[in-house]
């Protein structure tokens, strides 16, 4: 193929999705603007939540043209890992080195805790399908809907399964977000603010709740849950390997082979390069606030798939679900807390 027909087919291909990525970035922005309202903020609606609740709604009370489908789906798909990939410049190598071991042992142990708990009972038990098992339980163990997404790549699951797999996510770390500073306030927990940090960081699902939890309670326990939770950011990684592993070895549902999560790659690279190359914080700052806004077209377009008739079919057994994960991380990861403290502390 020649220079000139490349260049022809490539502008053809980005014509092609122009206009579903100009309606996903419209309403991501706009999902963007309003998350900074007072209102959104209480609740502990962020721009993500917004987004995918924005295109839900959208999608379902207007005929989307066929032209959008092609970029909507981009959005779902390519930019999504891109979004993953800029996350390594969130963490560095030193983050997850200043954590300590209390918060280090924590951290694996929650994760792969509320893992394994949510995928088997959620798959056993409540007699779930794998995919809606294991989003919820990516969301609630690791970092919510963040992860919920990443998971869904390498699944390639139905859009509506994700969607509500961040709805539980968003719903349950709300609760915990207010639940957590009301018991270190009321002295039930015992922790000193910095092991309460560790304790918000280690359970709370969403980087921005737990977060939230954390300065709420003081500003040590504010800073040593996003260290804490920044780790459970980048336990992601071993996550999605571990499911690309079981799901290949589990083909019940999965009858292709189950693709090979590269972008988690680019995130690692990203994140080392970010440990050892300094950029201005100007710049960092920058390319953060724009995989938020990458992330939330991801969203966005994932609200856009998303049918009301998909979500009438799903019942009350994923909110069972995310309950019994909420549990665990309010009990498991109090008793965790204490046991590691106990050793390491």
């Amino acid at each position: 193929m020649s220079t000139g027909m490349q260049h022809s087919h490539f502008l053809l291909l980005f014509q092609k999705l122009i206009p579903g990525l100009v309606l996903t970035a419209c309403i991501a922005i706009i999902a963007r603007l309003l998350a900074e309202l007072p209102f959104f903020i209480a609740i502990g609606f962020g721009p993500h939540i917004l987004g995918i609740l924005f295109g839900l709604v959208f999608a379902n009370i207007v005929v989307l043209p066929t032209s959008t489908q092609a970029g909507i789906h981009v959005s779902t798909k390519t930019i999504l890992r891109l979004a993953i990939i800029l996350l390594g410049f969130k963490i560095t190598l030193f983050d997850i080195f200043a954590i300590g071991p209390v918060g280090f042992v924590v951290d694996i142990f929650m994760v792969a805790s509320t893992a394994a708990i949510g995928i088997l009972f959620g798959t056993r038990i409540l007699k779930l399908d794998t995919d809606m098992s294991i989003l919820v339980s990516a969301g609630s163990a690791i970092c919510g809907a963040s992860a919920v997404l990443a998971t869904e790549g390498t699944l390639n699951s139905k859009p509506y399964k994700a969607a509500v797999a961040v709805g539980m996510v968003t719903i349950f770390g709300t609760i915990m977000m207010f639940l957590l500073p009301a018991l270190q306030s009321l002295h039930l927990l015992g922790f000193s603010e910095q092991t309460f940090g560790i304790f918000a960081g280690a359970t709370t699902h969403e980087v921005a709740q737990a977060v939230a939890a954390g300065f709420t309670s003081s500003d040590i326990a504010g800073e040593s849950a996003v260290i804490t939770k920044l780790l459970r950011v980048v336990l992601l990684i071993p996550f999605l390997f571990g499911v690309m592993w079981w799901l290949r070895r589990d083909t019940r549902e999965h009858h292709a082979a189950v693709p090979f999560p590269w972008f988690v790659l680019g995130f690692v690279a990203v994140s080392v390069a970010h440990t050892f190359i300094v950029l201005p914080d100007l710049v960092v700052g920058h390319l953060i606030s724009f995989d938020g806004f990458l992330m939330t077209m991801a969203m966005t377009a994932l609200g856009l798939k998303t049918k009301y008739r998909d979500l009438a079919h799903v019942g009350w057994l994923p909110v069972i679900l995310g309950i019994v994960l909420m549990a665990w991380l309010v009990f498991g990861g109090y008793f965790a807390v204490l046991f590691a403290s106990t050793v390491f502390g």
